[in-house]
């Protein structure tokens, strides 16, 4: 089964935890208040932010940093082999 939809954007906090790139919303919306992420470069604060396909998020990752870039949405949290169908991994330093 497909999760993936027609969705044009998505809530960064929303988006982070579909992706399984947070294990929680809650982790995610901590990790965006704490202005840790960013997109296209630039500080996001607000869980609420929208992302749309192509933007370009950058994620602290275990004393190095993520960079990934959006390539579609999904309307519920997609299982661990679905997941990289949302995002390709572009850098990881």
């Amino acid at each position: 089964m497909n999760y993936q939809t027609e969705l044009i954007c998505q809530r960064i906090d929303i988006w982070l935890w579909h992706a399984r790139i947070y294990k929680s919303r809650s982790i995610s919306h901590f990790s965006i208040k704490n202005e840790i992420i960013k997109i296209n470069s630039k500080s996001v604060i607000k869980p609420a932010t929208l992302i749309k396909k192509d933007d370009i998020i950058t994620i602290p990752w275990n004393n190095s940093s993520r960079v990934i870039q959006v390539l579609g949405f999904s309307t519920r949290r997609v299982s661990a082999k679905l997941c990289h169908s949302l995002y390709k991994e572009i850098l990881e330093k």
